[in-house]
């Protein structure tokens, strides 16, 4: 029953708003520990949710138009967005599908059709409630329809209306790793050139990570002098000049680089 109520909340008409879609669930194996489902408050808390096996499938159709009498319902419904409180969870081999309905997507990396399998994750301190975000994730791990994996993720995500932070951020991949913090204002998401951020990154990057997104470079892969980057870069401002205080590229026996300046018209696509 917890499951189904769970899985209920997830595709609530207030977390998909517009959005006509197609949600498919299914669990091998849950065990839920003190778990209290309050159907009037439209609240779940549960103190431990270990899950293995789950299948979930998002898949949305284009928004129509909707009639007036659709507009003021979606907004009833918006008023009293379910609240989550979660103290840990620990979800093993699931398969996660988020995308277009009846959309065919490319063989590399298709950010409208994202097809995530053997999903692992750790995570305590998990807390929604419509925008309100807050988890410390302390494992996470992957493999993408693409071919593209993560070995290991953590981070503390921290997302209300207001702003974004990724903070104590980790991640590796079978070739390149990352870690630093970044914060930002909320409308980022929506791609607001002028949402404040701020980021600060050290990582490894590695060359043979880049096909999965841009296949054409796979053949220029044995031609390049080097493959992997060491890149550390603390940055300000926002989408549209953002404010480089320093930029240290460098590959080993290869060159060295450091950058400061600003970098404007990002949003630019000319």
């Amino acid at each position: 029953f917890v499951c189904d109520q769970l899985c209920q909340v997830l595709s609530h008409p207030s977390i998909f708003a517009g959005h006509p879609l197609f949600f498919q669930k299914a669990i091998d194996d849950a065990c839920l520990s003190n778990a209290v489902v309050d159907i009037g408050g439209q609240s779940v808390n549960l103190s431990k949710a270990q899950i293995n096996g789950a299948l979930c499938k998002y898949l949305s159709a284009p928004i129509k138009e909707k009639n007036p009498s659709q507009d003021e319902e979606m907004t009833e419904q918006k008023l009293a967005p379910w609240t989550i409180n979660l103290d840990t969870l620990s979800l093993a081999k699931s398969n996660v599908t988020y995308g277009r309905l009846n959309y065919s997507p490319v063989k590399y990396f298709d950010p409208s059709f994202i097809s995530i399998y053997n999903l692992n994750i750790n995570a305590d301190d998990i807390y929604n409630r419509a925008s309100e975000v807050k988890v410390n994730i302390n494992h996470l791990s992957f493999y993408e329809r693409s071919g593209f994996a993560v070995s290991h993720a953590n981070a503390m995500l921290v997302m209300d209306s207001s702003k974004v932070s990724l903070d104590n951020f980790n991640l590796s991949t079978l070739n390149s790793r990352m870690c630093g913090s970044v914060e930002a204002e909320a409308s980022i998401l929506e791609q607001d050139p002028y949402a404040n951020l701020s980021a600060e990154m050290d990582m490894t990057l590695s060359m043979f990570d880049l096909p999965y997104f841009l296949p054409s470079i796979s053949s220029k892969l044995p031609l390049l002098p080097c493959t992997t980057f060491d890149v550390d870069f603390n940055l300000g401002g926002n989408l549209s000049t953002l404010y480089l205080k320093s930029l240290d590229v460098s590959s080993r026996d290869n060159f060295n680089m450091s950058l400061a300046g600003d970098v404007s018209n990002l949003m630019n696509n000319r």
